[in-house]
């Protein structure tokens, strides 16, 4: 069951970036390094509020919650800065081919 869930996902992958061309790529390096961050902040997020609801240790659960919000905040400005960026750099190609068509 799986391996068959991994097919799916490596499909849909490879199918956006068939229907989109390489702009999709530049989406899809935003995506992951902007989960990496987000996923990052949630789980010491997770971890300071599990301090303050089973250990009773309020202080540095709140510290280490207000932490995680912190290192959450910057998700989505990195994905659309990536995003940006990746963009500029196809682009050029973009226009070229687009040119090339018009012909």
């Amino acid at each position: 069951m799986k391996t068959m869930q991994k097919d799916l996902l490596k499909v849909n992958i490879y199918d956006t970036r068939d229907e989109m061309g390489k702009s999709a790529a530049a989406d899809i390096k935003a995506c992951i390094l902007s989960l990496i961050v987000g996923i990052l902040g949630a789980v010491i997020f997770g971890t300071g509020l599990s301090l303050c609801l089973v250990w009773q240790s309020y202080v540095w659960g709140v510290l280490l919650g207000a932490v995680g919000v912190v290192v959450c905040l910057p998700a989505y400005p990195i994905y659309v800065h990536v995003t940006n960026k990746e963009r500029e750099k196809v682009a050029p190609e973009i226009l070229r081919l687009t040119e090339e068509l018009m012909k």
